[in-house]
């Protein structure tokens, strides 16, 4: 990027920034003041309207009004890094952790990682989908006392966003489900196996399961980071929950 480009660039983002010095009037050569004004609004409405169809749960629980005030001070310290804007917005969630007049809204910045999450999975690659069967057939090839070693390879779709707050509570009552919020922490897995993205309370020891999974930890050291979270972890009721949704893709023996 050019030097006139960068500052025609800042200045459309930076309402008190004056206005690039080869933006002119074609007749007596003065700046066009109003004109590149009007363009300026025009870039940060459309920048505002895109987080808007981006985050649209996040926006629905702290109401328009409170969301485009929030969008309008992100966009104008957060331009587009990519062409394509399914990619914008990306650091939303983490901004809005900073963002002082959000403070008191201790849960958004989960609600607005849970949308991302949802984008990333509606574009992830596809995959093909294990089975119990295939769950069966990796078991009898390895042998029962080396269950432990087997690598689960999950959907690229999957993701799991663990919070200290009630977020798929939250998340259900703003789409108009259950009304009812529950206190305390909750984790949910996102996932699109096929063509529609999901979002699923997880339980705590389930979801440290497969984060250890996504890492490529092995079944049996996965199993154990589980049960440290959660002494309640079951690995049975965990895998057939997985299989059943479409998380998994891939059992692994290791055996060349």
């Amino acid at each position: 990027m050019s030097a006139g480009q960068s500052e025609f660039s800042s200045a459309l983002l930076a309402s008190d920034a004056p206005i690039p010095g080869d933006v002119a009037r074609g007749k007596d050569g003065a700046p066009a003041r109003k004109r590149f004004n009007v363009y300026r609004n025009n870039v940060v409405v459309s920048l505002c309207e895109a987080l808007a169809r981006g985050f649209p749960v996040s926006q629905r629980l702290v109401g328009e009004a409170f969301f485009s005030a929030m969008a309008s001070v992100y966009v104008r310290t957060h331009p587009p890094l990519s062409p394509l804007m399914i990619y914008y917005g990306e650091t939303f969630p983490d901004w809005l952790a900073g963002f002082e007049p959000a403070q008191s809204i201790a849960w958004l910045p989960d609600i607005a990682r849970i949308e991302w999450a949802r984008r990333c999975a509606y574009h992830a690659g596809e995959a093909p989908v294990a089975t119990s069967d295939d769950l069966g057939k990796a078991a009898a090839q390895i042998g029962a006392e080396r269950l432990g070693e087997l690598q689960l390879r999950l959907h690229p779709s999957v993701s799991v966003l663990r919070s200290a707050h009630p977020i798929f509570d939250l998340w259900q009552a703003a789409a108009g489900g259950e009304k009812a919020v529950a206190a305390g922490a909750q984790a949910v897995l996102v996932l699109r196996p096929e063509m529609e993205v999901t979002v699923s309370r997880c339980p705590v020891g389930a979801a440290a399961f497969v984060v250890a999974l996504s890492s490529l930890v092995p079944l049996g050291a996965s199993a154990a980071q589980a049960q440290e979270a959660d002494n309640r972890f079951s690995l049975e009721e965990s895998l057939s929950w997985l299989l059943a949704v479409g998380a998994i893709t891939a059992i692994e023996t290791g055996k060349i």
